[in-house]
């Protein structure tokens, strides 16, 4: 393990294995940083990999892992012989944002928040809704209609990741799950072909440790477990 980057509010290091993430050395690396985000770049992307980190005690730290992708790497999901296309329409026009918007924080409350809440904790619940809020005036809002009902959302913001590269933030993705699975994937393929047009390079996701059901999606479309962000609560 070694230190590739160290700025005022980040520690960022190389590691081969999640495995040599523990809580004796989160507790070190937090005393003798306090106030600071430890990232871990690993070079075992392998979903499977994680289960070392979920040994880590979750009432001291929250884990969310950042999922990356090149455009030329993200993988279409093929229609099946029951979705029809042409039932699902993106809306970005400027005079339905204000509208959007209310949708995007609605349902990042209902199913992100209160979902995780147990994991984030008052403060960190706080700061991530918040910090959306801040940021959709100027972020790139999709919603994803169908059937005159927004079904599915996507929220992207440009940013860097932890080696101070820039990519596109994926910050908010929501499909509704009370959609039939055909609906649903009519949706998944939706959201694959603005990410292919809304951005030539590079993408990144945020997952929380626990979320697989986030993980197989964005690794079934094309994204690699790239790196763990470590918070102290």
């Amino acid at each position: 393990m070694k230190v590739i980057r160290d700025s005022s509010l980040e520690l960022v290091f190389q590691i081969d294995h999640f495995s040599e993430v523990n809580n004796e050395l989160l507790d070190k690396l937090f005393d003798q940083h306090p106030g600071k985000q430890m990232v871990f770049r690993t070079r075992q992307t392998t979903i499977e990999s994680l289960e070392d980190l979920k040994k880590v005690d979750m009432q001291k730290y929250f884990i969310q892992l950042g999922f990356t992708a090149n455009n030329e790497h993200l993988k279409t999901i093929p229609y099946n012989d029951n979705c029809n296309p042409k039932n699902i329409i993106n809306i970005t026009e400027s005079g339905q944002k204000e509208d959007l918007n209310k949708i995007i924080m609605h349902t990042f409350e209902e199913y992100f928040d209160k979902k995780w809440y147990p994991y984030l904790g008052k403060k960190f619940s706080n700061d991530w809704i918040g910090y959306l809020r801040s940021m959709l005036d100027s972020s790139r809002n999709y919603g994803i209609k169908c059937n005159n009902q927004i079904s599915g959302l996507l929220v992207l913001s440009s940013s860097k990741d932890c080696l101070q590269n820039s990519l596109m933030q994926i910050e908010w993705i929501w499909v509704d799950q009370e959609k039939d699975i055909d609906t649903r994937k009519q949706i998944h393929r939706k959201i694959v072909d603005i990410l292919k047009n809304a951005h030539p390079g590079t993408y990144q996701a945020g997952v929380h440790l626990y979320n697989t059901v986030s993980q197989k999606f964005f690794s079934k479309i094309g994204f690699q477990l790239k790196c763990a962000h470590i918070l102290k609560k």
